[in-house]
């Protein structure tokens, strides 16, 4: 991890290094916004992101998306990272 509970992050920052552990099926990294430090009394808050890929089956990415906020469910991926 690059950033810690409670700190603020801007756009571009890098927040982790995203790897293999526990009993995932890929490298992956799960992250929520808060309107608070206290994830108790926070709510959640709605983001978008610039461009990313969605995977159609089997991990074939085949529509690209700009600023949305990708659904439950979808399984994206950043297209910058691999040339598209």
């Amino acid at each position: 991890m690059r950033v810690k509970f409670g700190d603020r992050v801007r756009r571009g920052q890098v927040l982790a290094r995203i790897g293999d552990s526990g009993d995932a099926r890929g490298p992956h990294l799960h992250f929520q916004l808060s309107t608070s430090v206290n994830p108790v009394a926070g709510e959640g808050v709605p983001y978008r992101i610039d461009k990313y890929c969605v995977a159609k089956q089997a991990g074939v990415l085949s529509e690209q998306r700009r600023g949305e906020l990708p659904l439950n469910g979808m399984h994206v991926d950043f297209c910058e990272a691999k040339g598209r």
